[in-house]
């Protein structure tokens, strides 16, 4: 989580999905959103990967959709580039600016699809 706080690109929320998990995650999560009013934890019973990436979906305000897992590290300028990459590949003639993305909105995702709409960082 620390290296997703640490990003260049500073406007993003990051949703901490607690998918009942039985060690200290919810409680190191709940002390980050303390301090930082971009950390959001969604405590859920263990229900599975696609229903924990669904409700991060279903609580996130953002545009984009990054996903992360609690053992990943990300490079400091992750998300500005792919969001700048999204950005520059996604606008195209005759379409309405990131109408794709708008369309991913009320998708949910499958076992294999992790597909998403908004900026969103699951653990």
């Amino acid at each position: 989580m620390e290296s997703i706080l640490r990003q260049t690109l500073s406007s993003f929320e990051l949703i901490v999905i607690d998918d009942g998990s039985t060690d200290r995650t919810g409680a190191i999560a709940e002390r980050l959103a303390s301090g930082d009013s971009r950390v959001r934890v969604l405590r859920r019973p263990h229900e599975g990967l696609s229903a924990a990436l669904n409700a991060g979906i279903a609580a996130a305000r953002g545009e984009y959709a990054a996903r992360m897992d609690a053992d990943d590290i990300s490079a400091p300028d992750r998300l500005r580039k792919q969001v700048a990459y999204v950005d520059a590949h996604l606008h195209r003639p005759n379409r309405s600016p990131g109408l794709h993305l708008r369309r991913l909105r009320h998708r949910r995702l499958r076992r294999t699809s992790v597909r998403a709409r908004r900026l969103m960082i699951s653990s």
